[in-house]
């Protein structure tokens, strides 16, 4: 993907560097996008464990998708 990337891209990098720096914030970007997810299914799990009738609310459901929400953390 990074290659592909790099030849559409390349332009907005100037420097023989550009294919690092495009694997760096690729891997942090795919970071923060699983520890959004980990994070919201703590939530979900927590909300559907104290819920009966496993349903929650808009709140609770809008937290699940925010990577913090002092509420849940």
């Amino acid at each position: 993907m990074v290659p592909d990337l790099v030849a559409e891209m390349g332009a907005a990098y100037l420097n023989s560097s550009a294919p690092r720096r495009v694997m760096e914030v690729l891997k942090q970007e795919e970071d923060r996008f699983f520890a959004t997810i980990g994070h919201g299914m703590e939530i979900l799990e927590y909300a559907l464990a104290e819920t009966a009738d496993k349903v929650f609310n808009g709140e609770t459901a809008f937290a699940c998708t925010t990577p913090t929400v002092s509420r849940w953390t």
